[in-house]
C-alpha cells in the first residue's frame, strides 16, 4: 500500500502538468485575437535594422556624389545626387518611425528577452544618430542647390514623402492609383533635373494632396501638421499673385455691368452668382476653384472697336477680358493660345517666363510687339514678334552671418548671376516653422534678420524687373543653434 501512493501522486501531478499545458494551448488563440497583432519576430526587427543601415549608406554615398558636382558647378546633376539620396533618406524615417515600440513588443523564451531588447535599443540609437546627421547635410545641400537652380528642393522632397505616406495609408483604390501617378511624375522630374517640370510636378502634388485629404479622412491623418501649414502658406502665396489681380479685376467689370440699368433680370442674376462665387474661392484660398472661374470670365459685349490700331478687325483681340489693365488689350496668341496684354497705344508687351505660378520664380523676359497678318475668312490676326529677350538666375544670397545673444543673425541679398538688368525688391518676408509668416522687411535689395530660435525658415524677396515682371524669390534655410 506503500508502494502504491508515490506511484499515485505521481499520475495525479501528470495529469495535473496536462491539464494545465492544454489550457495554455486552448487559452493562446484567443490571447493572440486579443493583441492587434503578434510580437514581431527577432529577425524582423534585425531585418528592419539593415533594411534602414542600407538605406542610410546609399544617402550618404549619392550626398557625397552629389557635393562633387556641386564643387565643381554641376548644379544639375547635384541636384539628382541630392534628390536621390533625400529619397533614401525619407525610406529610412518611415522604417525609423514606430521601430521602438516594435522592440518593446518583442519576448523571447517564457517572457523574456531583456538583453536582446537592450541590444536592439543600442542598434537603433545608433541609426538614428546617423539619421539625423544626415538630415542636417541632405538639407543644407539641398538649400544650397536650391539656391543657384530656383527652386525649393526641400519642399519637394517632404512633399513626396506626405504623398507616399498617403498612398499607404489610403482604402481608396481610385486615390492610390492617382497618388502612384503624382509620386511617379515627381520622382522623374527629380532624376531629371529638370527644374520646370520639378515645378511642375509639385504643384500637381499639392493639388492631389489636397484632394486627398478630402476624400479620405484616414489617409489625411498621414499628413503632418507641417506640411498641412506649408500647403495653406502656398496657396495664399499664389493667391498673392496673378490670380488674386485678375480675379479682382473680374470683379471690377462684374460691379461696371450690374450698374447698367437696361441689364436684363436673367444677366444681372447670373453675374451676381459669378461675384458671390469669385469673392467665396478669394476668402477661402481655393486657387483651382477661382483659376476656373478666371478662365471662365465674362462673354464678350456687343459694342465693337477697342481704340487699338487693327482692333477692330483682329480676330484674336479679346475685349473686355477680366484683369486687362488700364491701357492695353487682351490679345490670344495665334500659336500657343495663351492670353497676353499688349499696350493699346502702340501694340507692344513683355511676356515673362515663370517657374511656377506667374509672378513667382522669373527665369526669362522678352519684349513683343504685335503685327497684324492674314488670318482666316478674310479676317487678321496679331502675332507677337520678340524684340530683345533675356533670362534671368535670381537667387538669394547671404553675405554675412553672425551668432549672438539675439540669435542667429544673416544678412541676405538678392542677386542676378546673369546681370542680365535691372530689378528693385519692394519688401522682403520670413517665414517660420509651420509656414506662419514672423517679419517683413522693407524695400531694397538687402536685408538682415536675426533668426530668433532653430527650425525651417524660408526668407522671400518680392520685387519687380524695370521691364515690369513682377518675381518672389525663395531661399530656405535650416537654422540651428
Amino acid at each position: 500500500m506503500l508502494q502504491l501512493v508515490p506511484s499515485a501522486f505521481c499520475k495525479l501531478v501528470a495529469l495535473r502538468c496536462l491539464l494545465c499545458v492544454f489550457i495554455a494551448s486552448s487559452a493562446f488563440p484567443l490571447l493572440a485575437c486579443a493583441e492587434d497583432a503578434a510580437p514581431p519576430r527577432l529577425r524582423d526587427l534585425q531585418e528592419e535594422q539593415r533594411l534602414i543601415n542600407s538605406h542610410l549608406t546609399t544617402a550618404v554615398r549619392e550626398l557625397s556624389e552629389a557635393r562633387t558636382d556641386y564643387s565643381v558647378g554641376l548644379f544639375n546633376k547635384a541636384w539628382i545626387g541630392v534628390g536621390a539620396a533625400g529619397i533614401e533618406h525619407d525610406n529610412a524615417k518611415r522604417l525609423l518611425d514606430g521601430h521602438p515600440q516594435r522592440i518593446e513588443r518583442f519576448s523571447g523564451f517564457f517572457g523574456g528577452g531583456e538583453s536582446t531588447r537592450r541590444s536592439l535599443r543600442e542598434g537603433f540609437g545608433d541609426l538614428h544618430a546617423q539619421w539625423h546627421r544626415l538630415q542636417r547635410d541632405v538639407v543644407a545641400m539641398e538649400r544650397d542647390i536650391g539656391q543657384q537652380l530656383g527652386i525649393d528642393v526641400t519642399w519637394g522632397r517632404t512633399l513626396l514623402d506626405s504623398l507616399k505616406r498617403m498612398r499607404d495609408a489610403t482604402t481608396d483604390p481610385a486615390l492610390k492609383a492617382q497618388l502612384d501617378a503624382t509620386i511617379a511624375r515627381l520622382e522623374a522630374a527629380v532624376r531629371s533635373g529638370n527644374a520646370e517640370a520639378f515645378a511642375q510636378a509639385v504643384a500637381e502634388g499639392e493639388r492631389v494632396l489636397r484632394d486627398g485629404m478630402t476624400r479620405d479622412a484616414g489617409a489625411a491623418a498621414a499628413v503632418s501638421g507641417e506640411v498641412r501649414d506649408g500647403l495653406q502658406s502656398r496657396r495664399s502665396q499664389g493667391l498673392e499673385g496673378s490670380s488674386s489681380q485678375s480675379a479682382r479685376g473680374l470683379l471690377e467689370e462684374i460691379d461696371a455691368r450690374l450698374a447698367d440699368p437696361n441689364l436684363s433680370p436673367n444677366e444681372r442674376a447670373r453675374l451676381e452668382q459669378l461675384r458671390r462665387e469669385i469673392t467665396q474661392a478669394l476668402a477661402s484660398g481655393d486657387t483651382d476653384r477661382l483659376q476656373r472661374l478666371i478662365t471662365t470670365g465674362l462673354p464678350r459685349r456687343s459694342e465693337p472697336g477697342s481704340g487699338a490700331p487693327g482692333g477692330a478687325r483682329a480676330g484674336n483681340v479679346i475685349r473686355d477680358h477680366p484683369g486687362t489693365p488700364a491701357g492695353y488689350m487682351a490679345v490670344r496668341d495665334p500659336e500657343t493660345g495663351e492670353i497676353r496684354f499688349f499696350r493699346s497705344s502702340d501694340l507692344s508687351g513683355v511676356n515673362a517666363g515663370y517657374i511656377g505660378n506667374r509672378g513667382e520664380r522669373l527665369v526669362k523676359e522678352a519684349r513683343e510687339t504685335l503685327e497684324e497678318v492674314p488670318g482666316s475668312g478674310g479676317t487678321s490676326v496679331f502675332r507677337p514678334r520678340v524684340v530683345e529677350a533675356r533670362d534671368w538666375s535670381l537667387r538669394i544670397q547671404q553675405v554675412s552671418e553672425n551668432v549672438g545673444v539675439d540669435g542667429y543673425t544673416v544678412r541676405f541679398r538678392l542677386t542676378d548671376r546673369l546681370h542680365s538688368g535691372n530689378f528693385q525688391v519692394s519688401r522682403w518676408e520670413v517665414v517660420g516653422p509651420g509656414g506662419v509668416a514672423v517679419a517683413k522687411g522693407p524695400a531694397g535689395n538687402e536685408f538682415e534678420f536675426s533668426f530668433p530660435s532653430a527650425g525651417q525658415y524660408s526668407v522671400v524677396a518680392h520685387g519687380v524687373t524695370d521691364w515690369g515682371s513682377d518675381f518672389s524669390i525663395r531661399t530656405s534655410l535650416d537654422v540651428a543653434f
